[in-house]
């Protein structure tokens, strides 16, 4: 350091007791004087600020009465299982309520034996037919 001053990175880390050891401070007039005002503006940043007796007493009522009069409170922590078992029953009620399900015509047995039998009397599956197509020789 010799004859350099110290920057304020150096006097924010003494100040913190990470700084530079030596005597510049000691033979340095100018680094002295912002050292000293370093400590100062320290100290009083951590001064607790000055407040008043009265003002924190009528703080405290400010805050009773507030809490007494329930200013504010327009939701009650209360009543979230009554709603909650609201919202279930509408719920349920749209779900029972909705439209039905188409029926489907009754179909008699003979009918559905007929559909099983040509089923199985196919040689080929119903998906081999549009490829047959790709095949068919044109006279």
């Amino acid at each position: 350091m010799g004859d350099n001053h110290w920057s304020d990175d150096e006097f924010i880390d003494r100040l913190y007791g990470l700084g530079p050891e030596g005597s510049h401070l000691e033979e340095c007039p100018q680094c002295r004087r912002r050292w000293g005002e370093f400590r100062l503006r320290r100290s009083q940043i951590l001064e607790a600020p000055a407040v008043s007796e009265e003002f924190l007493v009528a703080q405290r009522h400010a805050v009773y009465r507030k809490i007494e009069e329930g200013v504010g409170r327009w939701w009650n922590w209360s009543l979230i299982p009554g709603f909650a078992g609201a919202a279930v029953m509408i719920l349920l009620a749209v779900l029972v309520s909705g439209p039905k399900p188409a029926t489907l015509p009754e179909i008699s047995a003979d009918v559905q034996l007929a559909d099983v039998y040509s089923a199985v009397q196919q040689m080929e599956p119903a998906a081999v037919e549009p490829i047959q197509g790709l095949f068919e020789v044109n006279p």
